[in-house]
């Protein structure tokens, strides 16, 4: 009869993502330091590089994506200001986490 087929699309828009964020990680555990700690050698990698002028790219393209869509009407301003929250924090993480007193740093 007239049936019509549902699909979850939550979980393909989130795969390259997912993939993505694990050849990052392979990728930075591939060049680690062999001296140091394995697990803090790729953390400090991955924080260098996601935190270095490819993630700049990466969050500025994920801010104008946002606020455009959000111009648009495609896009809740409270998403927009959530994209733009979560890059800032993401930048100022180290910050932070010194003005707390945690973390040796990379």
């Amino acid at each position: 009869m007239g049936q019509t087929m549902v699909r979850n699309t939550a979980n393909i828009h989130s795969q390259p993502v997912l993939l993505g964020l694990t050849c990052l990680m392979f990728y930075a555990m591939s060049i680690a330091p062999a001296n140091a700690g394995a697990m803090a050698s790729v953390i400090c990698m991955l924080l260098d590089i996601v935190q270095g002028s490819l993630g700049s790219a990466v969050a500025t393209m994920g801010v104008l994506a946002a606020s455009i869509g959000a111009a648009l009407g495609k896009v809740s301003w409270g998403l927009a200001i959530t994209v733009a929250l979560g890059i800032s924090l993401i930048f100022q993480a180290g910050w932070y986490a010194a003005q707390m007193g945690v973390g040796g740093g990379c």
